[in-house]
């Protein structure tokens, strides 16, 4: 990532917040089912109330960062039942987890936005790290209707909550700002739109 290349440094190449088409649409539902296929290398945690690490959080919070907060409500509220689905749970059990990976999307799509750019190729990691605590914190703090189903608030805290959001920040830090320097050639689509175009070669 550098001062130059097209990259989170510069608010401009972000798209607005609240931008609705037909892209930024098919992105949240391509990249909604991508996050549901990878969620299913997770790993439950013993001891935690069904607590899984999940790599493809990474997805969720970068996609949320690089197109906006449309596209990250989309690909949580897609992808996280189809995790449930694949993992063998009911799509309903766990509703408020839906709301809240959305929610997660939508804050990451915002803060990329609204946070101050950063200056150098390190301060944009720092301001990716930054999101991405915000994003998760704030969005997993949702899943606090899980009282409504009946769980203790300290079970819901300390087994469910914390463990969420300390796993997806061990996967998140390192993750998102990897998935940033890499995102223009898994995402070609994307490309055209940053990318000036070539000159046109001219004879003598």
């Amino acid at each position: 990532m550098t001062d130059t290349a097209p990259s989170l440094l510069n608010r401009s190449l972000l798209p607005a917040p609240w931008t609705l088409s037909l892209r930024v649409v098919g992105i949240g539902i391509v990249g909604g089912l991508l996050y549901g296929l990878l969620g299913i290398f997770s790993y439950t945690l013993p001891h935690s109330q069904d607590v899984t690490i999940r790599p493809a959080i990474a997805v969720l919070v970068f996609l949320g960062i690089r197109f906006g907060p449309i596209a990250g409500g989309l690909v949580g509220i897609i992808g996280n039942p189809i995790v449930d689905l694949l993992q063998g749970s009911s799509v309903w059990t766990y509703w408020d987890w839906h709301l809240a990976n959305a929610l997660v999307g939508v804050i990451a799509g915002l803060a990329a936005y609204y946070l101050k750019p950063a200056s150098s190729t390190r301060g944009g990691i720092v301001r990716l790290s930054i999101i991405s605590i915000v994003a998760l914190v704030f969005g997993f703090g949702l899943t606090f209707l899980d009282l409504l189903r009946g769980e203790g608030g300290n079970s819901w805290w300390a087994g469910s909550y914390l463990p969420t959001v300390a796993w997806s920040l061990v996967v998140c830090l390192p993750l998102v700002p990897v998935l940033e320097s890499g995102w223009r050639p898994v995402l070609p689509f994307d490309s055209a739109r940053d990318v000036p175009p070539a000159p046109v070669p001219t004879s003598d």
